[in-house]
């Protein structure tokens, strides 16, 4: 019979990390107008959350973390 293992959770990539990461793909000539309007919009997100928010906390709207904020405004 086989062991089971609980995992650690990875840390991931911080916002900045991973819309930096993101934009770095539309690194093309085509895709100039879509990076400019990404990086628009991501920037506000990005200033919103605070740039040290990991991605992970930003998929539970109803909370007060993550994307919480972007719907509900900073705690405080």
């Amino acid at each position: 019979m086989g062991t089971v293992r609980r995992l650690r959770p990875v840390a991931g990539p911080s916002v900045v990390e991973a819309i930096d990461g993101f934009l770095a793909t539309l690194d093309h000539p085509e895709t100039a107008g879509t990076r400019r309007v990404y990086a628009s919009t991501l920037r506000q997100v990005r200033e919103h959350l605070g740039p040290a928010t990991p991605p992970r906390n930003t998929r539970h709207p109803g909370r007060r973390n993550g994307a919480g904020r972007l719907v509900h405004g900073p705690v405080g």
